[in-house]
């Protein structure tokens, strides 16, 4: 990398070279005939061994056929341009910082030049010059002949070096080493660039191109082919060395193009010129109103006192301090009593009555407004001020005359609401329902008859009961409790209550025998097996247990007693079978004995010892039964039935299944900081309202509609003026009130899920903030304290009118506090808020700031400032040239240009930089110049 030439932040190189291209040893001679190919040393190192020296070719530019277009970061100007200043020098800028020299068979000489192996051309538009495609050819063509001539439209190729340079943004005093580090690891700090030298001409088309510098591109571009050397050095080596590819004298040019773009320059004048002709105004007075005629409202008025004709109607900005033409009281009144009495009726009117619309009625909760408060609510002077109604119209008409495209937005947003509705629906009716059957069948069956009809669902029942002496409560489902209970599980199975339902096969079968009692679904059955007392007792009534058999049944119970005998057991029916020869009952575990006859087998199998295992463990259960009477305690019947009834309430069990399929939020209309958990189903099944949002910046609607809307008599502001207006609160909150109060009934009308309530429209300036609250949250206050962020009257908008913005669309304006004394820009600065523009050559910027601030003590300047980041190159004065259509570094420098050692005219391209950039301008205009 060589010496650096610094320039503020930014440090402009004549070269880079990174990676193997920092090996080159052969100096740039700036001749034809040096090498088109080189090699260089290079050692290496194999599995760890000794290090090799071998000898590696680097491309060059006779094996360039494309350039990635993700290299170019920026044009100057930028494509389609039509307004390009004639004094500056058209670019190109890429994103690795060494891409000029990447292909160049070369090192710089001592002092830093070597040639790009491409550069720019700018070739003015005319007969004779074309640019075209060939199939044979991978990029396109650019040819330039007769009437045309290569000479005047292509610069001298002997200085290229002059007109490609590396730039880093880094500090002044930056060394070598820390310029080292930040190519390596900080790529976006820099870049590379190539500059035209071409001068030119106001109101002329241009067409630039990146080319190849040498001949041996050019060749390869246009894929034709390339004369080797037959003779050595080996390898061989393009005749054509790096001679250029076009000569001045050339009277036909062919050249391949790796990329282009068009522009047209505009008239004589770049950002300093503009910009001096700016002048700091205040306005007349004339500027952001307009007479309102209101004589003829469309109702009767009062003859007494004489009605007001004429009202000022106020646009979105207007005049700072400027008064408004006052409404007398008397009158006022008289003509809002007026307008009430009409707006009102219709609102009591049981059957519709056709009559204008109370704005922002359903957004405010109100259905009449009054004119008797002070201050009125905002609500009432919208709809009963004529000024304000007529902004409020707007906004309606803004709608209906988007309603298309608005609801097509509206209903890409509502995304799956409406098949959450629908099964919100579906929910309500199981609601209703279910609801019925459970009053009218669930709650009248019996305690046991509840337990076998909600078997399906034992294993989801779940409650905790409450907690005794400060224990834990423990949730238990049904099907728990009746496990840890005497009553068998299978008693409350669905499978018992189908086998015992009243008009069943067995139990038509009990009727028949005369059995009395037989199996009821009534809840005996569930109720007599529950009794522990009386489990065992012989009756006739109650179930058939394996104790009543055998109490019924002497010889098949063996009772072993004694003085402490507890115990008793039921024994198989084989207890008490006569012995037969050969007969043995094996014991519960042993191996089955072998048969005599045959040898000895394994009869036993999994499913056997399954069986047996079940067996053995049901036996046991027999067995407690018969000696503790009970397994476990009994039910409590009547409670239980009560909990299972209210888990089994629909209004609790829909509840949970909308909860868990519907994620929603606090539905529109509830109370600032409700909480998003809605606890009643009635709550839970509401249909989910939704609020569509439109971004947009509604100034820009209002503008389209008609410029006079907004800034009524732009007309009376000078060309080529800076002054200073200020936003009208009420006109803005007014707007949007017509606006979403129109939206929320288009809304309604296409069957949308809204309950008109929600504000749909919050911005109103172009900024990264809304403009105003929500309106259901305005509540009582005056209309004009309903935005966000500063208050009403504290934005003061910088207006420019002009060609400066329209050339230099990205300058940057910024408000910055005065000191000293005389007074300039401090370092408190302010930034706009918002900006806007109207035709044909206004651009309008918002501050965070009021008129009295931007006066008051030392004051506010409003800046102007040609962008930093991004540098120009030219001459203020290119006529310094003299009849030449291209910069010659060869010749002297005009004495014109600010040039001061160490910088030196034609040393290198950094140096080139130097001379050639245009330094940033800005202009500072103090607040009290604008201001009345």
């Amino acid at each position: 990398m060589p010496d650096t030439i610094p320039n503020a932040s930014s440090i402009f190189l004549p070269w880079v070279r990174q990676g193997a291209a920092g090996a080159i040893q052969n100096a740039d001679t700036l001749s034809p005939t040096q090498a088109g190919r080189v090699s260089v040393p290079v050692k290496l190192r194999v599995n760890n061994a000794k290090d090799v020296n071998v000898t590696v070719g680097l491309l060059g530019p006779g094996e360039v056929t494309g350039l990635d277009r993700q290299q170019i970061v920026r044009t100057e100007p930028k494509p389609g341009n039509t307004t390009f200043e004639s004094n500056f020098l058209a670019g190109i800028e890429f994103d690795r910082p060494d891409l000029p020299w990447l292909f160049t068979p070369a090192k710089a000489d001592p002092s830093g030049k070597l040639r790009p192996w491409l550069c720019l051309i700018v070739v003015k538009k005319q007969p004779g010059v074309s640019l075209r495609s060939d199939r044979a050819v991978p990029l396109p063509i650019l040819e330039i002949g007769t009437p045309a001539k290569p000479g005047d439209e292509l610069p001298d190729l002997a200085e290229s070096w002059a007109w490609a340079h590396a730039q880093i943004s880094a500090a002044e005093a930056a060394t070598v080493a820390e310029l080292t580090q930040i190519l390596a690891t900080r790529p976006e700090l820099s870049v590379s660039r190539l500059l035209c030298p071409r001068l030119l001409q106001p109101d002329t088309d241009y067409l630039s191109c990146v080319v190849p510098a040498f001949e041996i591109g050019r060749k390869v571009g246009l894929n034709e082919p390339i004369p080797m050397t037959e003779t050595p050095p080996q390898p061989p080596q393009p005749k054509d060395g790096l001679s250029p590819a076009w000569r001045q004298d050339s009277a036909q040019v062919t050249l391949p193009v790796f990329y282009h773009w068009e522009f047209r320059t505009g008239p004589a004048g770049d950002f300093e010129s503009l910009a001096e002709l700016l002048e700091a105004r205040e306005v007349p007075s004339q500027v952001g109103k307009r007479p309102m005629d209101v004589s003829t409202p469309g109702f009767k008025l009062p003859a007494s006192p004489p009605p007001t004709k004429i009202l000022e109607l106020e646009g979105a900005l207007r005049v700072p301090k400027a008064a408004q033409t006052p409404w007398p009281d008397a009158q006022r009144n008289a003509f809002q009593q007026e307008l009430k009495k009409l707006l009102n009726t219709a609102a009591k009117q049981a059957t519709p009555l056709v009559a204008p619309p109370i704005y922002g009625s359903v957004l405010a909760g109100v259905t009449q407004v009054d004119h008797i408060a002070s201050p009125l609510r905002w609500v009432d002077e919208v709809n009963l001020d004529p000024r304000q109604r007529v902004v409020a119209a707007l906004g309606t008409r803004v709608v209906q005359s988007q309603q298309e495209e608005l609801m097509a937005s509206a209903w890409e947003q509502m995304g799956e609401i409406e098949r959450a509705n629908q099964r919100l629906r579906q929910e309500q009716l199981s609601l209703t329902i279910n609801t019925v059957l459970h009053v009218k069948h669930f709650k009248r069956l019996s305690d046991g008859a509840l337990l076998q009809v909600a078997a399906p669902a034992q294993a989801r029942i779940a409650w905790a009961d409450p907690a005794v002496d400060g224990a834990t409560a423990q949730m238990l489902s049904l099907h728990q409790r009746i496990a840890n209970a005497i009553v068998p599980t299978a008693a409350v199975s669905s499978a018992t209550r189908r086998l015992t339902r009243p008009r069943g096969p067995v139990s038509r079968r009990v009727v028949v025998q005369g059995i009395p009692g037989g199996f009821r679904i009534d809840g005996s059955f569930i109720t007599t097996l529950n009794r522990s007392n009386d489990r065992f007792t012989l009756g006739t009534g109650g179930a058939i247990t394996l104790n009543r058999v055998s109490l019924a049944v002497p010889q098949l119970t063996q009772v072993v007693r004694s003085e402490n005998a507890t115990e008793r057991r039921v024994l198989n029916a084989d207890d008490h079978a006569p012995p037969a020869k050969d007969f043995r009952i094996i014991p519960e575990g042993e191996p089955m004995p072998p048969r005599r006859s045959q040898p000895l087998v394994d009869v036993d199998n999994v499913v056997a010892r399954n069986f047996r295992q079940a067996a053995a463990k049901q036996q046991a259960r027999i067995n407690r039964l018969a000696v503790h009477d009970t397994a476990g305690p009994a039910l409590q019947l009547p409670l239980l039935k009560i909990s299972v009834l209210n888990r089994l309430d629909p209004a609790v069990t829909v509840a949970v299944r909308v909860r868990a399929t519907i994620n929603r939020t606090v539905p529109s209309g509830s109370p600032k900081g409700a909480p998003a958990a809605l606890a009643s189903s009635a709550d839970l099944l509401r249909p989910i309202l939704a609020a569509p949002e439109f971004p947009q910046p509604m100034y820009e609607v209002l503008r389209d509609l008609s410029q006079e809307l907004l800034l009524p008599g732009l007309g009376h502001v000078p060309p080529n003026t800076v002054t200073l207006l200020e936003t009208n609160a009420k006109f803005v909150e007014a707007f949007m009130t017509g606006l979403n109060a129109e939206m929320g009934r288009e809304l309604l009308w296409r069957g949308f899920p809204t309950d008109q309530r929600g504000t749909y429209f919050r911005q109103f300036w172009e900024g990264a903030q809304p403009d105003i609250e929500p309106i259901d949250q305005w509540g009582a206050n005056p209309l004009g304290g309903n935005l966000l962020g500063p208050g009403p009257d504290e934005n003061l908008v910088l207006l420019i009118r002009g060609d400066l913005l329209s050339r230099y669309p990205n300058a940057v304006i910024y408000a910055a506090k005065a000191t000293g004394d005389p007074r300039e820009p401090g370092p408190e600065e302010k930034y706009p808020i918002f900006r806007g523009t109207l035709q044909p050559d206004v651009t309008f910027v918002g501050f965070a700031l009021t008129s009295q601030e931007a006066t008051k003590d030392a004051g506010w300047f409003f800046i102007i400032q040609e962008q930093p980041t991004e540098p120009r190159f030219g001459f203020d004065k290119p006529k310094d040239f003299g009849a030449r259509t291209h910069v010659s570094v060869a010749l002297p420098p005009p004495p014109s240009l600010p040039i001061k050692p160490p910088v030196e005219w034609r040393k290198n391209s950094a140096h080139m930089a130097i001379i050639t950039r245009q330094q940033p301008v800005r202009i500072a205009i103090h607040a009290t110049q604008m201001i009345p």
